[in-house]
């Protein structure tokens, strides 16, 4: 019986490398695309990857009258837009309080999963309710430049979605940076 559940796990984690290197590849594809879209690529590759339910990425401007851009995937099943950038482009104060937890600096790589029943906080603008999130940060030059969101997995987050956001938000910044090159030479 230990024989056949090391075989599945060796399986799932194949199947994971796999599907990580064809998105990156995929990625790496896309230096001609507009920042929206490598946008949407990379956050429904995070939420497919994790087997979550949406999935969120804020950028940070590092400028303190722009504080940065918020997206927001929702599941496919939704009506309308799948890439939806939030209104006022600030991290959710809900979010930022679940990540902070009563302190005054917030833990910006980690995993909450609840019960998976109860409701950690609601998504706003969406009212989605958010019951289990993994996070995980992009840093270059010891400052984040992008903090990635997934949430609502049926079962519990791990260690190893942490590892699959992190590989495609960090994978994502390489060609996100040159959009935010541009826009600092336009101005």
């Amino acid at each position: 019986f230990r024989d056949l559940t090391d075989q599945v796990q060796a399986e799932e984690r194949a199947r994971l490398n796999e599907s990580r290197l064809s998105a990156l590849n995929q990625l790496t594809q896309m230096e001609g695309s507009s920042e929206e879209e490598v946008v949407d690529f990379v956050l429904a590759s995070m939420r497919d990857l994790t087997d979550s339910f949406s999935s969120a990425m804020f950028i940070p401007s590092g400028k303190l009258t722009d504080p940065g851009r918020f997206y927001w995937l929702v599941n496919d099943y939704n009506p309308g837009p799948r890439l939806r950038s939030r209104e006022g482009n600030i991290l959710p104060q809900n979010l930022f309080d679940l990540l902070s937890s009563g302190g005054d600096n917030p833990v910006l790589r980690g995993i909450v999963n609840g019960d998976g029943q109860s409701t950690l906080f609601e998504q706003d603008k969406w009212k989605q309710p958010v019951r289990r999130i993994a996070v995980a940060p992009s840093i270059n030059d010891n400052r984040v430049t992008c903090l990635a969101v997934v949430c609502n997995k049926e079962g519990e987050y791990n260690e190893s979605d942490l590892l699959q956001i992190e590989t495609c938000i960090n994978g994502a910044w390489l060609i996100l940076q040159r959009f935010q090159h541009v826009r600092e030479l336009q101005q």
